[in-house]
């Protein structure tokens, strides 16, 4: 009998008690390290594998080999306008989600969105998105620079189960001896 109660109380704790024990959760960012590249047409002509530019403001990105962890990051050219790119759809339930990236060198990624699929990506305001500003969003920004690796963290909370994707903002200056890099994204829902 003490051997039955000691093995419940063992099993029973290390259930409770997953996350400290290193049981982690799952990104549902599908290629989020930036590790896998495809080719495209136009000129876009190279994009990290399960991410697309969003047609309103298509821009050019390059693989890095100045990543964080892994081989590659995700580099933004520096020019004067903002890039928008998103990933492959996914399926969320309502809750509350963790979004975490990390950035190096000068720019901005000015504010993401989960786009419920169908919803216009030209309104901010739009019903069946969800929006957030994770480096303020504000033009004094622009102009941080990071020198190494920083990480941002944001959470959001999706009121409606759906297929949604993750459409990100980048700004940047056009000083062409800048550079921008993006890796380790991430979303889990907590």
């Amino acid at each position: 009998m003490k051997k039955n109660l000691y093995c419940f109380v063992i099993i029973s704790f290390l259930l409770l008690n997953g996350w400290s024990l290193g049981f982690s959760q799952t990104n549902l960012i599908e290629n989020g390290g930036f590790e896998e590249w495809k080719q495209t047409k136009g000129k876009d002509n190279l994009l990290p594998d399960k991410f697309e530019t969003v047609r309103y403001a298509k821009g050019t990105f390059v693989r890095s080999d100045d990543a964080r962890t892994g081989k590659n990051a995700l580099h933004v050219e520096s020019v004067d306008k903002h890039r928008r790119i998103g990933t492959s759809y996914m399926r969320l339930e309502a809750g509350t989600y963790t979004i975490k990236f990390w950035i190096k060198g000068e720019g901005l990624l000015r504010w993401i969105k989960i786009a419920k699929e169908g919803t216009s990506l030209t309104s901010p305001k739009s019903e069946g998105q969800y929006h957030i500003s994770p480096m303020g969003g504000t033009q004094e920004r622009y102009k941080k620079y990071h020198e190494d690796w920083e990480e941002y963290t944001s959470v959001i909370e999706v009121t409606e189960s759906g297929t949604y994707n993750l459409n990100m903002s980048f700004m940047y200056t056009n000083n062409p001896d800048r550079y921008f890099l993006l890796d380790d994204l991430s979303m889990v829902r907590n």
